[in-house]
């Protein structure tokens, strides 16, 4: 084993601190850093900038030294330094947006009171800190007291001499796929694999090359890749029709690391499938129209469908009429006058990719009745939320479809309605058909409308932080008649001027667009505007109040979160059963109880006074709950109101 020693300068720095959380300072020649966790805090960031020729090498050893003193304790103390484990930006971070770091750290001390030099041993125990250091940079913290140090900007960098090694680093395959699974061969088979570092190297080298041989019976055949790509389709024609494929793969790396992975095996051999009938199924259906039958299935293999075929029986099931065959996964269209009247079976069977079939499906029961006509569509708006009109008889219900958009089942004698959703500009299919008396729906009536969004001003969105919020504001010279507020590409809220503040998110940072809607429904999308929220306790507020209490604090003790969730079910038991049999209705209930000490009596009264209603509780952590405030009580000890209370969560239609 070759090893080699080098040495190594800081090349860039970040300092961040808890007053100025979003900010960065990278000019700082000398930057003092503090633990305190009553006051302010501050934190260290150092970039090296290894040498090409040791990347994709190990890192075996090395000694990292720092200029620097401490101060305001009355021992050197320990000043933990963390390795930085991945990329980062020196330009961009902050004490919000810190670089990631391991879990391990390391100790340096300083002298009391004067700058000398200081040093301490990097190990690989964890296989990952020591390359991280030397491949990312550090992180200076302390466990307490104060203390500064010379950074990248100064004469006194921090440094590194470290010794590394040419052996057991890079870049190796693994995470194989197809394996030990069936691949579907009639298009060929995508050969995939995955990247991973060796632990301990330095840096991240590139994939830049990779050898993939196959191998069934007696032929054996490979493919190189020249590049970084992490797959390979095998055509077709160099594949067993059925039969077991072992394959591997080599990479090489640009530092020279080359790696092969262990065998893998796939095979083209597909299972059977179990078909069934999805729908109709003990349903009503028109037989002078046609019938859609809706088939469902499942194999082992998970290989695509390959048709399927279809029959019907109108005497219980002693004779059997074939209908046909749907291709792929595609629905079975029953021409009109294909099922017999009054009672009828159907039952289906699938193919696999190897043509094969499974076994029959158990027959599903429909009832053949007489539907109405298939409506007509007189008109179709071109705006994003367009209106459809059409004209049907004996319409009891109808079922309405815009593009991606569904309407359900919606009853009444209505012809024309408006899709409450924005569609996306182009071509939108459109579908209805509606439902009689009987409870029988027509053919599908079709058409196509053609989707133009027309924006208009341009509207410029601004947000800051608010208590408990983010207080959005916007300019434009537009004349829309309503604003929509998305957090996070959900809708929050509604505006009809040009603020908007949401109390409704949670801690954390969160990305707002407006959406400004004229008349007609055409819209104009706000520049994106990215916001923190930073809570450093507990609050709660009720809605559309948005008065805060702060709870932080709880008398002797840690404040107290804890939540409870319940299940609606009825229990059933049956005879010849020792157990019950459930049955769920699918309702849930979920219940947060807090217990904090408040400091005076009016923060309490105004809890009380949210008793009974809905509030909105959220805490620094990012938990966010939202419901009816209730289970109040408390209790007067040692200057200090011990108050607990409990939230259930109701359906409030809030985005969260």
């Amino acid at each position: 084993m070759a090893t080699r020693t080098v040495t190594i300068y800081a090349s860039a720095s970040a300092y961040v601190t808890t007053d100025s959380p979003n900010t960065v300072d990278n000019s700082k020649a000398i930057a003092k850093i503090i633990h305190n966790r009553d006051t302010d805090q501050s934190l260290g960031y150092e970039m090296f900038a290894p040498p090409k020729e040791t990347i994709g090498k190990r890192f075996v050893s090395g000694i990292l030294y720092i200029y620097g003193k401490i101060y305001t304790i009355t021992s050197p103390g320990r000043n933990p330094i963390a390795a930085i484990i991945g990329p980062w930006n020196p330009k961009k971070t902050t004490w919000n947006d810190r670089p990631p770091i391991s879990a391990q750290n390391l100790g340096i001390s300083f002298r009391q009171s004067s700058f000398d030099w200081a040093s301490c041993e990097i190990l690989n125990k964890d296989a990952v800190f020591g390359a991280a250091i030397v491949s990312y940079g550090f992180e200076l913290n302390a466990e307490r007291g104060a203390k500064d140090y010379y950074t990248s900007n100064s004469d006194k960098k921090p440094y590194i001499e470290f010794t590394y090694a040419d052996d057991n680093a890079g870049l190796y395959p693994t995470d194989l796929r197809p394996a030990n699974e069936f691949a579907d061969n009639r298009a060929g088979v995508e050969l995939r694999w995955s990247i991973a570092l060796k632990a301990g190297t330095i840096g991240r080298p590139a994939q830049t090359k990779a050898v993939v041989s196959w191998s069934y019976g007696s032929t054996t055949k490979t493919a190189t890749i020249n590049g970084a790509a992490q797959s390979y389709t095998i055509p077709a024609s160099q594949l067993p029709e059925t039969g077991t494929v072992t394959w591997r793969v080599t990479t090489t790396d640009s530092a020279g690391n080359t790696y092969t992975s262990p065998d893998a095996t796939f095979t083209t051999t597909d299972a059977t499938c179990t078909a069934w009938p999805v729908t109709p199924v003990n349903a009503y259906v028109d037989g002078s129209k046609t019938v859609t039958l809706v088939w469902g299935r499942s194999i082992s293999t998970g290989s695509a469908a390959n048709g399927a075929d279809f029959q019907a029986s109108g005497d219980g099931g002693i004779t059997w009429t074939t209908l046909g065959r749907a291709t792929g996964y595609a629905d079975f269209q029953a021409a009109p006058g294909t099922l017999p009247a009054g009672n009828v079976l159907w039952r289906v069977r699938g193919y696999n990719t190897d043509g094969v079939a499974g076994p029959w499906s158990a027959p599903a029961n429909i009832v053949v009745r007489q539907a109405p006509r298939t409506p007509s569509i007189t008109r179709a708006t071109t705006v994003p939320r367009p209106t459809i009109t059409w004209q049907a008889e004996g319409q009891q219900a109808y079922q309405l479809q815009v593009g991606s958009w569904e309407s359900g089942s919606v009853y009444g004698a209505a012809k024309s309605a408006q899709v409450p959703v924005f569609l996306p500009d182009g071509p939108a299919a459109v579908r209805l058909r509606v439902q009689n008396s009987f409870g029988l729906w027509s053919q599908w009536a079709t058409t196509s409308v053609t989707i133009a969004n027309k924006p208009g001003a341009a509207i410029a969105l601004q947000s800051k932080d608010v208590q408990g919020g983010v207080r959005l504001s916007w300019s434009t010279t537009g004349k829309y008649t309503q604003y929509i507020i998305y957090r996070d590409g959900k809708e929050v809220g509604l505006a009809a001027e040009k603020a908007y503040t949401d109390y409704t998110g949670p801690a954390g940072k969160a990305s707002y667009v407006v959406r400004g809607v004229n008349a007609d429904s055409t819209y104009t999308d706000s520049s994106r505007a990215v916001a923190i929220l930073v809570i450093t306790s507990g609050m709660l507020a009720e809605t559309g109040v948005w008065e805060w209490v702060i709870l932080s604090k709880r008398l002797n003790s840690r404040p107290a979160r804890s939540h409870s969730e319940d299940e609606d079910m009825t229990l059933t038991w049956y005879s010849g059963r020792a157990l019950p049999v459930a049955e769920l209705s699918g309702k849930r209930s979920h219940t947060a109880s807090y217990a904090y000490s408040l400091s005076s009596w009016d923060q309490v009264e105004r809890i009380r006074a949210m008793e009974g209603k809905q509030v909105v509780y959220k805490h620094k952590n990012g938990e966010l709950m939202t419901g009816i405030l209730g289970g109040l009580s408390w209790s007067y000890s040692r200057r200090w109101w011990d108050v607990s209370f409990t939230i259930t969560e109701v359906d409030n239609g809030l985005a969260v």
